[in-house]
């Protein structure tokens, strides 16, 4: 399943609320987008190395967001607790990270997380438009700011619990190598241009109240896993655009990191 994470909350600063009148806090995003590989995962040449021991050539990356979704709920409501002794109506035989759900999928853990954070009757989302332009990635990690539309956004007394980005497309061209003969000499070229509806979804928990600091500011990326070719046997011809949006679907993940500030 798609993992959720929250990599910092910085949020225990004692703080003040606005004014009477005023709103009990303010809520400013930023989204970035990167490919994340380690190390290990790259040969001398700076290939991606894949458990089939192919190594790919990466020459071009990109990925296309949409709305960027930020969850508030009302005072009482959008418990973001979650424990695996005591899964919530609809899940069961929580282990090793993930839960059986009623209808036969297995959930992982941040995901339902996610999922109690956004509940509740009250619960808002809150919707910033982000660049629809393909965002250029690398294989160093390097992450890549992305444009999102709207000044903060006033919010009443209650908590942010989640944060969600949608992938709505990813390009990817390249050339695939082997050493063990099952590919031309000069590799397997591929490009695909793969239409995605990909949720990644955190769960936050920051308050708005009177012992809370009034400025929420979320920074969001969205990870490509690299994982996109994992699995993937290039000798037969395969449908690299199908494997890899499976892998997506699979794979994305979401951090997030807020910061909390009085002015």
């Amino acid at each position: 399943m798609r993992r959720c994470l929250v990599s910092a909350l910085a949020l225990l600063a004692a703080g003040c609320a606005l004014e009477d009148g005023q709103p009990w806090g303010r809520l400013a995003l930023e989204v970035e987008a990167a490919w994340a590989v380690p190390a290990g995962r790259v040969d001398e040449g700076g290939r991606l190395r894949t458990p089939q021991d192919y190594r790919v050539r990466v020459d071009a990356l990109a990925v296309v967001l949409a709305t960027a979704r930020v969850t508030w709920a009302p005072p009482g409501e959008g418990a973001t607790g979650f424990d695996p002794a005591d899964p919530p109506a609809g899940y069961s035989l929580c282990h090793n990270g993930h839960c059986h759900a009623d209808d036969g999928r297995l959930v992982d853990y941040a995901d339902i997380a996610a999922d109690l954070a956004t509940g509740g009757a009250g619960a808002a989302p809150i919707a910033f438009a982000v660049a629809s332009t393909a965002i250029a990635l690398t294989a160093d990690g390097a992450a890549v700011p992305v444009t999102v539309t709207g000044p903060a956004v006033p919010l009443e007394r209650g908590r942010v619990t989640a944060a969600e980005v949608q992938v709505v497309a990813l390009r990817v061209g390249g050339v695939a190598f082997d050493a063990s003969d099952r590919l031309p000499a000069e590799g397997l070229p591929f490009e695909a241009e793969i239409p995605l509806d990909v949720p990644v979804r955190a769960p936050l928990d920051a308050p708005l109240d009177r012992d809370a600091p009034v400025g929420v500011d979320l920074a969001l990326r969205v990870i490509v896993p690299p994982t996109l070719f994992d699995g993937l046997d290039f000798s037969t011809q395969p449908d690299v655009a199908a494997h890899v949006a499976a892998r997506l679907n699979e794979d994305l993940t979401l951090t997030a990191r807020v910061t909390r500030h009085d002015d």
